[in-house]
């Protein structure tokens, strides 16, 4: 499957505390966000994408660019489960069919 452009938000928390974000695109193996604050490389992150239902997964953070006010962070998804993957499908499936049909 291929990455999809996407806005749309998501819930992150580092360890550290919480913060939201939006979602620049998604693939069934990772994700570009944009946050109001840095992540160290190598960070893992747990995030709650806002689908329905909410889809709850951890990722690791595998690079860091800022723009402007706020940083683009890249992430790849850890420890998928089954279920999780099928969701990440249809999920890439459906906003296909959406881009589509524009």
């Amino acid at each position: 499957m291929q990455r999809l452009s996407i806005s749309m938000e998501l819930e992150c928390s580092d360890g550290h505390g919480f913060f939201t974000g939006l979602i620049l695109d998604l693939s069934p193996g990772g994700l570009q966000i944009e946050v109001p604050r840095a992540c160290d490389t190598g960070t893992t992150l747990l995030l709650s994408l806002s689908f329905k239902p909410a889809l709850k997964l951890k990722g690791l953070v595998r690079w860091v660019k800022k723009k402007g006010l706020s940083y683009r962070i890249g992430v790849q998804f850890l420890d998928l489960t089954s279920d999780q993957e099928s969701a990440l499908r249809s999920i890439n499936q459906s906003i296909m069919w959406q881009t589509l049909k524009r």
